[in-house]
């Protein structure tokens, strides 16, 4: 059994904008509906993933707007709940961020939020009635999620699936990021997360990714689409050429290659999952296995 797709992108050619042409995920090259975007990380987001319109769905946007805007509905809510002010929560207090995350979670605001969407685009009404069918089209659409436990993927496809989405067009790719690099980038972040939540998303996201693929039975009947993993380490996994300023005065980036492994095709059964870690990086002949193993936390789950 071999990966269908391994994919190394080495440019000779500098690269601008990332932009291909027609409805593509530049990572994925598919022309499905939707992306389930695990362990979500603005650089790949912005840079490699290229979906046009779609609606991205990033609960700590959420959580910004939240403070910035300060709803009264949702500034009494929280006041009522906590005894704090939104005025005084400051994101560099990794305190205050627990506190806000809470709150979010405990009020259900993300799921409000979803669902307020999907009303709008399914393809039937919440009591089940059929929608019109100039209301059928499915736009793109990203969760930027950490998919910290089996649950949280449960719950997006069902939603999906009752709104009208195909289980073929669900796509995961697993942004895998070196925890220690990213307990370190934390602590120079605006918004710092607790360490003790940081380390419980990154296990989460790892034992739920590691239990997806060693066990795809049991989700089979959620997603049927593509699964990639894509290592996410700077000047390693990715390099980018810093080309000067454009005439607005923003940077301008070059990508010079990015690594991108598929583990299952849309519509087809998950590869064997020794023969998908078994396979190298062309670049430095890297182990899939190894480098999972180096990236994640010690207390996730040994893919080995």
């Amino acid at each position: 059994m071999k990966v269908i797709k391994k994919e190394y992108i080495d440019w000779n050619e500098d690269v601008y904008d990332l932009v291909v042409e027609r409805a593509h995920s530049y990572v994925i090259g598919t022309k499905s509906d939707i992306i389930v975007h695990n362990s979500g990380k603005g650089m790949v987001l912005n840079n490699i993933l290229n979906i046009p319109n779609a609606r991205v769905f990033d609960v700590d946007k959420l959580k910004n707007d939240i403070i910035k805007m300060r709803p009264k509905s949702m500034a009494d809510a929280f006041l009522k709940q906590t005894g704090k002010n939104l005025k005084q929560i400051n994101l560099g207090n990794p305190d205050d961020v627990a506190l806000i995350h809470k709150f979010v979670s405990d009020n259900k605001y993300d799921k409000k939020v979803i669902n307020q969407f999907f009303l709008s685009n399914g393809d039937v009404w919440p009591d089940g009635t059929p929608k019109p069918e100039k209301n059928l089209h499915k736009p793109n659409v990203v969760f930027d999620v950490t998919l910290k436990d089996e649950k949280k993927m449960f719950e997006l496809c069902r939603l999906l699936q009752f709104y009208g989405w195909e289980k073929k067009n669900i796509h995961l790719v697993w942004i895998l990021n070196d925890f220690e690099i990213a307990s370190m980038q934390n602590q120079e972040r605006d918004r710092k997360v607790p360490q003790d939540i940081l380390k419980q998303t990154h296990v989460g996201a790892s034992d739920t990714m590691r239990e997806i693929v060693t066990n795809f039975e049991k989700f089979s009947d959620l997603m049927d689409g593509e699964i990639w993993v894509v290592p996410n380490k700077r000047n390693v996994d990715n390099v980018f050429d810093f080309k000067g300023k454009n005439a607005k005065g923003k940077s301008t980036i070059a990508l010079k290659f990015y690594t991108a492994l598929k583990v299952k095709d849309a519509g087809r059964p998950l590869l064997d999952i020794d023969s998908v870690l078994s396979q190298t990086v062309r670049r430095d002949s890297r182990v899939l296995s190894d480098i999972i193993g180096k990236y994640i936390p010690q207390d996730a789950k040994d893919w080995k």
